[in-house]
């Protein structure tokens, strides 16, 4: 389980609360038992004093009192002289040093008394008074206390625990608000900002933050874009023309037979045009300019007619008896391109021989384009579709690639909500599935 900041704070709320609200507790009960207490102690203290007035004054054989009241005059030598009629023929309650005490072991009685030993003088003698009373005057209303507590503070901890987690919730709901806005800008529509609530606090002050900061990346990523584009453009045509010159110098060269040096220039020449056309279609792509033609596409023909140009360069047998009729939806002139760097690169890396093959089954197109070459290691089948990827291989030292044809093929076919990858068997098939 995720814990949010939400269950977070909740949580802290929660376990803060109780441990507040339960020493508060402790605190009142004991609080609320000293003053009972002392109450207590007082009443029997001016019941002493009554006590001890009547033995000065005429001493009775006995000592007047009630179910909760008790008194006894014990002598120094532990005598009962004179009792309460409730403790007539008991022994001393309680032991004989002088203040007050809480005892529980009065004998004949199950309650707990509250008593408090006086020194007095019986006709003249030395002697000790003793005076109880029941404890309940304190234990009950402890008891209602802590019964009501007990209730309460869980009720109190809840409740304090759902209303944080209410406020908690509706002071981070913008947030998470800010979190679906950015999780929903691309690469393709930087434009977008997030919503800046009008409150004026730490969150708005982040939403502006953020929009600051997606302006500064916005911008950053048009120059590149821009750049790449304005650059590939401006090189397109001059390219073009030195292209152009170099066909007319090679044909007026082979009579002569001096036309090693030009065929090798212009080789670097359309390695150079197809440099500049593929950063074209990869800045296109980035910008989010480049929307796709959608439309009904019969992918079988591209493929034979692709296949078919490979052949005519008599570099590779082209096999394409796998090619069966299958339609998708699409770009064609995409999917085109698609098609014809996927066969480039297999002709570049294959030894004599690229079998291509097309099929339709379980909702998708399954186009295969395999090599009889080196293959490619299973730690290098995810970056050989990086831009300009080169591995250390010979397969990847390619003449004539530009290393970017892989990434286009990638992009074109996660753009139609297609997957590509490397067959993890025969290690040089590449296989793209769009949907029918």
């Amino acid at each position: 389980m995720t814990k949010t900041i939400r269950f977070r704070v909740t949580a802290v709320a929660v376990v803060v609360s109780g441990i507040l609200l339960l020493t508060v507790s402790v605190l009142m009960i004991t609080a609320l038992r000293a003053q009972l207490t002392d109450n207590l102690d007082e009443g029997l203290g001016q019941r002493a004093d009554t006590i001890e007035a009547v033995l000065a004054s005429s001493p009775p054989t006995s000592l007047s009192g009630d179910e909760d009241l008790l008194a006894q005059v014990v002598t120094p030598a532990g005598s009962v002289l004179i009792s309460s009629a409730n403790l007539a023929g008991r022994p001393p309650i309680s032991v004989l040093t002088p203040g007050s005490r809480t005892i529980t072991d009065v004998p004949g009685r199950s309650e707990t008394f509250r008593v408090l030993v006086r020194p007095v003088l019986d006709e003249g003698q030395p002697a000790s008074l003793i005076v109880g009373i029941n404890n309940d005057d304190i234990t009950d209303p402890i008891a209602v206390l802590s019964r009501l507590l007990a209730v309460a503070v869980p009720i109190v901890v809840m409740a304090l625990g759902a209303l944080t987690w209410r406020l908690t919730g509706r002071t981070l709901r913008p947030v998470e608000n800010m979190r679906r806005e950015m999780t929903a800008i691309t690469g393709s529509n930087l434009d977008r900002r997030l919503h800046q609530p009008e409150t004026g606090d730490e969150i708005a002050r982040l939403a502006q933050t953020m929009n600051e900061t997606l302006d500064r990346l916005e911008d950053a990523i048009r120059r590149q874009q821009r750049f790449v584009a304005d650059a590939s453009h401006e090189l397109r045509t001059p390219l073009t023309r030195i292209r152009s010159e170099l066909e007319l110098g090679l044909s007026a060269s082979r009579s002569n037979g001096s036309t090693q040096s030009l065929q090798s220039v212009l080789e670097e020449t359309i390695n150079l045009q197809n440099l500049v056309e593929d950063l074209l279609q990869l800045a296109g792509s980035d910008s989010g300019s480049q929307a796709l033609k959608v439309r009904p596409v019969d992918l079988d023909d591209i493929v034979m007619r692709e296949a078919r140009r490979v052949r005519e360069r008599g570099r590779v047998i082209v096999d394409a008896r796998g090619v069966s009729a299958a339609q998708t939806i699409g770009d064609a002139e995409q999917l085109g391109r698609a098609t014809r760097n996927l066969l480039d690169n297999a002709e570049r890396h294959a030894v004599s021989t690229v079998s291509v093959a097309l099929v339709e089954g379980h909702g998708v197109v399954r186009l295969t384009v395999n090599d009889d070459g080196e293959g490619i290691r299973a730690e290098d089948r995810e970056r050989i579709f990086e831009r300009f990827a080169r591995l250390d291989e010979g397969r990847t030292r390619d003449v004539g690639g530009t290393g970017l044809g892989l990434a286009i093929v990638r992009e074109i076919v996660e753009r139609h909500g297609g997957v590509i990858r490397v067959d993890d068997v025969r290690r040089s098939m590449f296989i793209i599935e769009l949907p029918l």
